[in-house]
C-alpha cells in the first residue's frame, strides 16, 4: 500500500496511510484504556499513562494527515505527458515542500545536466518563492550551480523537458543526487 517518494500517486497513498495510522493509534489507545481499566481496576493511573502515551504518535499522524489533505493529487495526464517527453531524464513526482512561510506542491521535477525543472498546477504567483527556497537549499548543500526553473504551463514544461532529453548527457548519478535532495526535503 505504501508508495515510495517520487512515484506518481504518493500523495494519495500517504493520505490513506496517515488516516488509517491515526485511526489505528487512537483506537489502540481507547482499547488499552478500557481493557486496562477493566483488568487492572486498582492501577487506573498507569493505564491512563500508557493510553496517553499512545496518543502522541496518533497526534503526529493526524498532523501528517492534515498536511496531505491540503494537497490535491495531480492529474494522471500530467504523468502521461511527462513520461512521453522525458526520454531517459530522471523525474520525481508529487513533491510537497514545506517552508516556514508556506507549503508548496510540485507535481513533477526533472533533473538533467545541472538543471532542475519543475511543474506545478498551484499557480504562478508562488513560483519565485519556490525557486528562491530551492536555490537556498541547494546552496546550503554545495550544489549552488544548479539552474532551477519551475513552470506553471504544462506545454512550456514538456517543451523544456524535451530539450533536456535531446541533449541529455546521461550522467544519471549526478542527476539522481539532485533529485535525492528533493526527496529529502519533501514529505
Amino acid at each position: 500500500m505504501k508508495s515510495a517518494k517520487g512515484e506518481y500517486g504518493h500523495i494519495s497513498t500517504m493520505k490513506l496511510v496517515s488516516c488509517l495510522t491515526s485511526a489505528g493509534f487512537f483506537l489502540a489507545a481507547l482499547v488499552i484504556y478500557l481493557a486496562g481499566a477493566y483488568v487492572f481496576p486498582d492501577q487506573k493511573i498507569m493505564v491512563r499513562i500508557v493510553s496517553m502515551l499512545i496518543c502522541i504518535p496518533a497526534a503526529m499522524a493526524v498532523v501528517r494527515f492534515i498536511l496531505f489533505m491540503q494537497v490535491k493529487q495531480g492529474e494522471s495526464s500530467i504523468r502521461d505527458l511527462t513520461e512521453e517527453a522525458r526520454g531517459s531524464v530522471p523525474v520525481f513526482y508529487d513533491a510537497l515542500l514545506t517552508t516556514y512561510e508556506k507549503n508548496y506542491y510540485i507535481n513533477v521535477f526533472a533533473a538533467a545536466d545541472n538543471e532542475l525543472a519543475g511543474y506545478t498546477v498551484t499557480g504562478g504567483k508562488d513560483i519565485p518563492a519556490i525557486e528562491k527556497h530551492l536555490r537556498e537549499i541547494y546552496g546550503q548543500n554545495d550544489k549552488g550551480n544548479i539552474h532551477i526553473k519551475i513552470f506553471s504551463d504544462m506545454s512550456a514544461f514538456t517543451g523544456r523537458l524535451k530539450n533536456l532529453a535531446e541533449g541529455y548527457g546521461g550522467d544519471t548519478d549526478a542527476d539522481l543526487a539532485v533529485l535525492h535532495l528533493i526527496e529529502r526535503i519533501s514529505l
